[in-house]
Formats: structure tokens, C-alpha cells, sequence
């Protein structure tokens, strides 16, 4: 396969930054392979797979260069350093692809204004639909979705989210960019969505837990709210990590498809919170663009507290995995490193834990 030979196993072991790069241009590649080949509505798996396959042979070298039997003597962290910084590197080269198509994709949408009673019309086919904003609040706007002029559903959302009624497909995306008096929406055909189909309903299953726990610590939880809090966010952590350690021990590759996964789930919240933020004030010029470019950092940056340790935990608990499943296979546990192996997973899988501990801490201390 062409991907496992832009650069030699060898000198991507030895410069594991090159990965970065190679990431970028597979996960372009991937994109384009998808859009070519899957229908829309399965366009977002399309890419996370041929992100995965494309870099199992580029990952089955460097895991073979990563051996006991070669550097079993060096120190814990120079045995793992260059397999884990190439993984590192793979993640964010991920990342920032994922983040620079949704801003691609985003050009042709347009931002259109809307007050209380105004409707938009979303036909498809030839089933005359229609949405009517009929309340606009602080923190959110009340649609109704209309069918051949009779009202059929109703919904409230908030800032940043999409307007979706389930089970009604339209031949339009309206996303949720500012409220103030009136509400702005991001219209467009629909392909950003499509492509970040997946990682978009992840992020509205996270604000949906996230919605939850703060009305159950809120509502009904008021004496213990900390306890109670990081009981619910270190179980539910602790649930992904189960499934990264299994995923990535009984399918190889399942490490790498976790890495993309949560790259790709990471970007597209960065990138929508961005993208949110900057949307209403392009019209005001650098300012407003300066003004969008800041409130999206601090976004950013309020994510790194609790993300940057859960995320590390299921890197390492993905690491682990793979490294498990290889040494198996090869045997080495009826070698004289076994104990050095099952040292190093000791330390990793505790590392992780710690880390998802630490996570947990300081999400739960948010709703104190």
C-alpha cells in the first residue's frame, strides 16, 4: 500500500513528527476517497475507515520496530517515547485536518437573520414543509415544524446546535450561531454535517449527559453535588476506556481507529465552537473577526482542564491495548521480558487511571 511507503519505517521511528504530515494528507485523502464512493447518509464512517486501514501499515512497522527483544534494556519511557510521540503526532495531524475541511465546507452556507413568526421553508420533494420561529429567548429559540400548513412538531433549541426533528429529512442544515432578539442560522446542503455525521451526534450526546447531570446535581442532588457528579463522570469515562482497552487488544487496529475517532470527535467541537463564535461577527469586519477569534480560544481553552486528561488516558489505555495483543501474538510472555512487559502495562494502565481520575476531579468541581 502506498501509504505504508511515504517515508521508510525507519526514518518515521526515528522523526516521528513526519507522522503529523502523513496524517494530514491521509485523512484528505480519505475524505476524498468517501465523497467519491459513499452515499451521504454513511460519508463520516466512509472516512474513519479509510483513515484507519490506511494506517495500519504504517503502524505495523513502527509496533515492530517497538520491540523488547531490541531495547528491552533502555529506560521505560526512551522503550515507548517514539511509538507513543508517532501516535501523538498521528492524533493531532487528525485534528487539524478535521478541523480545516469543516471551515472548507462551511463556505458555501449562508448566515440569514430570523424574528419571532418568521418561516423558513425546508420542501423536500414534494411535501411542503416549512419552520416557524415562534419564541426567541435568552439561551434558546422554540421552532415549529410545519406540514402542508399544519403544524406537526415542535422543538427548543440552544446556541450551536442544529435545528433537527427526527425523522423529517429536509434539503437544508440550520445551525444555531447566535440568539439576540432575533436568532442567526447557518444554512447550508448539508455535506459539512454529512461528513461530520458521527462526531456531530457525538457532540450532542455529550451536551445531552452534560445537560442531565446538571439537572439531576442541580434537582435533586443539591447536599452532595461534587460527590455525586464525579461518581457519574468517572463511571461514564471509565465505561470508554473499558471499551478503548477491549477494541484496541482484540482488533489490532482498533487503537488506531480510537486515535481517529477521538481526533476527529475532538476537532469537530473545537471547530463548531469556532465556528459559533465567529460566524455573527464576520459581518463587523477585523474587529468582530478578532473579537470571535478570542471567545473561541477561551472555548478552547476551558476544554483543556478536564479533556487533555481523559483524552490522554484513552490514548494510553488504546497504547496498551496494542502493545497487549502484539506481545501475544509474538510470544514474548514465555520470554525472559515478560515481567518487564507486564511492568510496563502495570504502569500504563495506572497512568491512565490517574488521569482519568484527574479528569473527573476537575469536571466535577465545575458544578460545585
Amino acid at each position: 500500500m502506498i501509504f505504508g511507503f511515504l517515508f521508510s519505517t525507519s526514518k518515521l521511528y526515528n522523526k516521528p513528527h513526519l507522522l503529523f504530515f502523513e496524517a494530514i494528507f491521509l485523512t484528505v485523502v480519505s475524505v476524498l476517497l468517501s465523497l467519491f464512493i459513499f452515499p451521504n447518509d454513511i460519508l463520516s464512517f466512509g472516512i474513519l475507515m479509510f483513515l484507519t486501514v490506511g494506517a495500519i501499515p504504517i503502524f505495523t512497522k513502527l509496533f515492530s520496530y517497538n520491540s523488547y527483544l531490541s531495547n528491552y534494556q533502555k529506560s521505560f519511557f526512551k522503550r515507548h517515547a517514539s511509538l507513543l510521540t508517532a501516535l501523538g503526532y498521528f492524533f493531532l495531524g487528525v485534528f487539524v485536518s478535521y478541523v480545516v475541511f469543516f471551515f472548507i465546507f462551511s463556505l458555501n452556507y449562508n448566515l440569514e437573520t430570523y424574528s419571532v413568526d418568521d418561516q423558513i421553508n425546508v420542501t423536500t420533494g414534494t411535501i411542503d414543509f416549512y419552520l416557524e420561529i415562534s419564541e426567541i429567548n435568552e439561551r434558546d429559540v422554540v421552532v415549529v415544524l410545519y406540514q402542508n400548513n399544519r403544524a406537526i412538531r415542535q422543538g427548543r433549541f440552544y446556541r450551536g446546535q442544529y435545528i433537527d426533528f427526527r425523522g423529517y429529512d429536509f434539503n437544508k442544515t440550520f445551525l444555531i450561531t447566535e440568539i439576540n432578539e432575533k436568532v442567526t442560522l447557518s444554512q447550508g446542503s448539508g455535506l459539512r454535517e454529512n461528513i461530520f455525521f458521527v462526531q456531530l451526534k457525538e457532540r450532542a450526546g455529550i451536551d445531552s449527559v452534560r445537560t442531565s447531570l446538571t439537572g439531576q446535581i442541580i434537582g435533586t442532588h443539591k447536599g452532595t453535588s461534587f460527590n455525586d457528579a464525579f461518581s457519574l463522570i468517572f463511571k461514564n469515562n471509565f465505561n470508554v476506556v473499558v471499551k478503548a482497552l477491549l477494541m484496541s487488544f482484540f482488533y489490532g487496529a482498533g487503537a488506531l481507529f480510537l486515535i481517529s475517532w477521538n481526533a476527529s470527535v475532538l476537532a469537530s467541537v473545537v471547530a463548531l465552537d469556532i465556528f459559533v463564535s465567529m460566524a455573527p461577527l464576520v459581518s463587523e469586519g477585523f474587529k468582530g473577526f478578532l473579537i470571535g477569534v478570542f471567545h473561541s480560544l477561551y472555548l478552547f481553552v476551558g476544554y483543556l482542564p478536564h479533556g487533555l486528561p481523559e483524552l490522554l488516558s484513552y490514548f494510553l489505555v488504546s497504547f496498551a491495548g496494542a502493545l497487549l495483543a502484539r506481545d501475544l501474538f509474538k510470544g514474548l510472555f514465555a520470554t525472559e521480558f515478560k515481567w518487564q512487559i507486564i511492568k510496563d502495562l502495570s504502569l500504563i494502565f495506572f497512568f491512565a487511571l490517574l488521569l482519568l481520575f484527574i479528569g473527573a476531579l476537575i469536571e466535577a468541581s465545575y458544578f460545585i
